[in-house]
């Protein structure tokens, strides 16, 4: 990749120039108008199966991982979740190994540690096979890498002052990072997977404003990320592509967004959550070069993004709007251009399991020390 040394007048900004109980599956509030999907309860037993490639829903209830397809067919247990095993649940890109919070690792030879604390939010699988895991460590910033097999394996791999958010390129060859640079410079950077060799993307260059969120394209050649702004209270998406460095706007508006969810399969596709003052909180979803859409599940709703299945369908989780934290919702299954499909209700916490799709090697990827 071709980067322009952190520091040097020329370096990228991006303001916005670069260097170029059971089963509740049913309707509680769906309108007549709107498909719901019905199953009937899943096998008692709990045993991981392989994945579809077509893509699973799978969520947690009454104290189990359950499974079902996106036509409603196939409801079936996984694996039991005990309490301190009920955060937030995400699957590796071999759509093989499951986090069950961030500090609990899942696959077919079993449940175990991860080695991460239940409170770190910010743990992500390695690509593309899940061997490892990764997250900034609260407190020192450092970026540390945990075997997924093995958690007495541990290194750090990082390569800035200081890591917020760090995200694997599909590859495995590679790992961009938002944060502050070892020379104090805050920005988007990349290294290898072992922390070597970073260089400077973009340059955080307006006051007032942050880096978080980051997520590779499924094809590994574009990165997006999520720039707030404190002065005037809006927030950008933007994307970079990595073969020449071109920063864009992907949206530009009014709130704070989170919950970055970029598809795996299909390229160019990711939505995130909004809040903006007093109004509900919404799901945008951009696929390809076509405009942002709201992702309307129905009114009165605060709605999050959960994972893209094949064929740019998006499951969210909606909750009557303001609910506390931690309070049940509904899966929906949405897909732009028809009504939603009501998936499911009674949901804490909810995946999309899918392999993930094909991909390109980052530009210069340098010394691959670690496949991921």
């Amino acid at each position: 990749m071709q980067g322009t040394p952190a520091g040097a007048t020329s370096a990228p900004s991006t303001s916005p120039t670069t260097s170029s109980g059971s089963a509740a599956v049913g309707p509680t509030r769906a309108a007549p108008s709107i498909p719901v999907l019905l199953t009937t309860p899943p096998p008692a037993g709990c045993a991981q199966t392989p994945a579809e490639g077509s893509g699973t829903v799978t969520f947690v209830q009454s104290g189990r991982l359950l499974s079902i397809r996106p036509d409603g067919s196939d409801l079936r247990c996984l694996f039991t979740v005990s309490g301190d095993e009920s955060g937030r649940v995400a699957w590796s890109a071999g759509a093989d190994r499951v986090l069950l919070g961030p500090s609990t690792v899942a696959d077919a030879a079993g449940v175990r540690a991860s080695g991460f604390f239940s409170t770190n939010t910010k743990v992500v699988w390695s690509t593309p096979t899940g061997k490892a895991l990764i997250a900034p460590k609260a407190g020192t910033g450092q970026l540390v890498w945990r075997s997924s097999t093995n958690q007495a394996a541990r290194l750090d791999v990082s390569f800035l002052q200081r890591t917020d958010f760090a995200a694997y390129h599909p590859s495995g060859k590679a790992i961009a990072a938002t944060g502050v640079g070892r020379d104090g410079v805050p920005g988007v950077y990349i290294a290898t997977n072992r922390g070597k060799s970073p260089k400077l993307l973009a340059r955080l260059a307006t006051p007032n404003s942050e880096l978080t969120e980051l997520g590779f394209s499924s094809s590994g050649t574009s990165l997006f990320f999520l720039h707030h702004h404190d002065d005037t209270g809006g927030y950008h998406v933007h994307r970079l592509q990595l073969s020449s460095l071109a920063l864009t706007d992907v949206v530009e508006e009014p709130g704070t967004a989170r919950h970055l969810t970029v598809s795996t399969v299909d390229d160019e596709t990711l939505a995130w959550q909004v809040a903006e003052g007093a109004t509900p909180l919404r799901v945008e979803a951009s696929i390809g070069s076509g405009p942002v859409s709201t992702v309307d599940v129905g009114p009165g709703l605060d709605v999050e993004p959960v994972g893209w299945l094949s064929s740019t369908r998006l499951v969210v989780r909606a909750v009557p709007t303001g609910s506390p934290s931690g309070s049940l919702g509904d899966l929906w299954l949405w897909s732009p251009g028809t009504s939603p499909v009501h998936l499911a209700s009674g949901i804490g916490q909810a995946a999309v399991r899918i392999p993930q799709g094909a991909y390109q090697d980052p530009p210069d990827a340098g010394e691959a020390l670690a496949p991921g």
